[in-house]
């Protein structure tokens, strides 16, 4: 069985035929996968890892521009993730239920991200923000979380931070 798979895109615009293949590879091998590295433009609903448990650990290329609502919705063994600077939008649930997500790292490039997208990812012990200009997050971004959860924003930027709508709730 398969531990770990690569997505690349093949073609020039990284359109469907690349997210066929791609998730036929994901769903054939669903149940073992522990790695997984996805280089295409554009992730999409297509590609889902929805409730894949036995991932650990997720790398983002940097192709990717947006994480779509549900992409890894209920993937409750991911433990690791990285998110390159080229993603602005964090959607819906996206990460939704990701029980054993001990910490995350948000690039400078994010600037939204929506309900729920980290909601339930209970084992959240610190989140890292590296944008000096606020992201806008939803009342229930992080639902669920601790609001003394320890938020690292960049030096100087710690008052938009405790100022900025739901970011404020964080102590």
């Amino acid at each position: 069985t398969f531990k770990t798979i690569t997505i690349i895109a093949k073609d020039k615009t990284n359109k469907y035929p690349a997210h066929a293949h791609a998730l036929f590879l994901i769903k054939l091998f669903l149940s073992s996968l522990i790695s997984v590295s996805i280089f295409l433009r554009y992730l999409s609903f297509l590609l889902s890892l929805y409730c894949c448990n036995n991932l650990k650990t997720l790398n983002i290329g940097e192709s990717v521009k947006t994480i779509p609502a549900y992409a890894f919705y209920e993937c409750t063994g991911l433990t690791e993730i990285t998110i390159p600077n080229s993603v602005s939008e964090i959607e819906y649930r996206a990460f939704y239920k990701c029980t054993a997500l001990t910490s995350i790292t948000l690039p400078n490039s994010v600037t939204e991200i929506g309900e729920e997208a980290f909601a339930y990812c209970e084992s959240l012990k610190e989140i890292r923000v590296e944008a000096t200009t606020t992201p806008a997050i939803q009342s229930s971004t992080f639902d669920n979380i601790e609001k003394s959860t320890p938020v690292y924003v960049p030096a100087g930027c710690g008052e938009s931070y405790r100022s900025a709508d739901y970011w404020s709730e964080f102590t």
